[in-house]
């Protein structure tokens, strides 16, 4: 445990049922006058967050950019930069999951820069600071995006996932209501829970951990466990639904300042080459990585077995199985349609540096193979 504790995070967070309530006079910097709304395919309309923004803008008549898709590609972020430019909002409002929200952040940053998108993603350029009002409204939990300092986009010539990193990406607020994610289908409500346990996990054994964010992780592990099978199994229970929303915030105030480890890193290739699920991606090495990692700081891995009801390494390794099955979540690489000679292309495209970093144990190359094999 580090003996100094620095944390950061200033989104204003109003969760609750009915908590969106005139998002354009409580941002702070006074009433908007020009709004841009991100949506994605088909969420924002079904679960009526875009009939509730439009009654609480009277006047506004907001531009809306739709059609963001899942996993969206680095140079689609073109278009939406153009749209921002053009119309010149002073607010911004992302309607969705976490790709759109991931979107929208990435654009009101880029907007008021001059060079290449790409080159602040690889990191060949600095953000300079300065983008219109930014509030994030989520229609699915688990990615927490709508409180973290990430966007994510997808390097489609490369295949792998490519994340901007900064203090200014973060929204100003962010209005979380469980009602709004019970349109939800039932695989993304699995690879949504899979997400945020693996958010939560990961922060916890973090090398950045502190004992502010192991608080935070640590309760989002406690409240997912006690609401996800319910919440899976009983999917218009609003009060299982906003536990299971309450843990993905849980989740996102851990690790927006931790970032994730091994677990997210190798799971990129899987999702954009592969298709697998990003969630479900994360969530199919946990239980190794748990089991490997206990090498490195048995008393804390110890105390992460205790949170979840386990004697022992063995036994919350199970647990975590029991979970993904609880969910219908195949738990093979074979499963998915990949076969032996793929694990090498996970390899080559998911060990990433900046995440495997933050690993509390070295893992080499190798020790990672041995993992994919495991579960293939």
């Amino acid at each position: 445990m580090k003996t100094t504790l620095n944390y950061h995070m200033p989104t204003r967070i109003n969760f609750g049922k009915d908590c969106l309530a005139g998002p354009a006079g409580t941002i702070g910097r006074g009433p908007a006058r020009k709004i841009l709304v991100f949506t994605g395919t088909g969420s924002a309309k079904a679960s009526g967050v875009l009939d509730r923004i439009t009654e609480t803008l009277p006047g506004c008549n907001p531009v809306f950019f739709e059609g963001i898709i899942p996993n969206p590609a680095l140079e689609s972020l073109e278009r939406g930069i153009e749209t921002c430019r053009r119309e010149a909002p002073d607010l911004i409002i992302a309607v969705g999951g976490g790709s759109v929200i991931d979107y929208a952040k990435a654009v009101s940053v880029l907007a008021g820069e001059k060079d290449n998108p790409s080159d602040f993603f690889r990191g060949e350029q600095k953000l300079k600071g300065g983008r219109p009002a930014l509030i994030a409204v989520p229609t699915t939990f688990g990615t927490s995006s709508e409180i973290t300092p990430y966007a994510v986009m997808t390097d489609t010539v490369k295949g792998v996932k490519i994340t901007l990193e900064d203090a200014s990406i973060f929204p100003d607020q962010a209005f979380i209501d469980p009602q709004f994610t019970l349109t939800m289908p039932e695989q993304l409500i699995a690879t949504s829970c899979a997400d945020l346990f693996s958010h939560a996990i990961e922060a916890y054994w973090n090398v950045k951990a502190t004992e502010l964010t192991d608080m935070f992780a640590l309760q989002a592990i406690k409240t997912f466990m006690g609401s996800y099978k319910r919440t899976f199994e009983s999917p218009g229970d609003l009060a299982a639904r906003g536990r299971v929303v309450l843990a993905s915030i849980y989740a996102g105030l851990a690790f927006s300042n931790t970032r994730t480890t091994a677990c997210h890193s190798i799971s990129y290739p899987m999702t954009v080459v592969f298709g697998v699920p990003h969630g479900i991606a994360c969530a199919l090495t946990l239980g190794e990585m748990l089991e490997f990692n206990s090498a490195a700081n048995k008393e804390k891995i110890l105390e992460l077995c205790r949170i979840m009801d386990c004697s022992d390494v063995l036994e919350a390794k199970r647990k975590i199985s029991s979970i993904l099955n609880d969910l219908r979540i195949k738990t093979q690489l074979r499963d998915y349609g990949l076969d032996e000679n793929d694990l090498a292309l996970i390899l080559d495209r998911g060990f990433t540096p900046e995440r495997m970093v933050n690993n509390p144990r070295k893992i080499t190359r190798g020790d990672l193979q041995k993992i994919l094999e495991r579960i293939y």
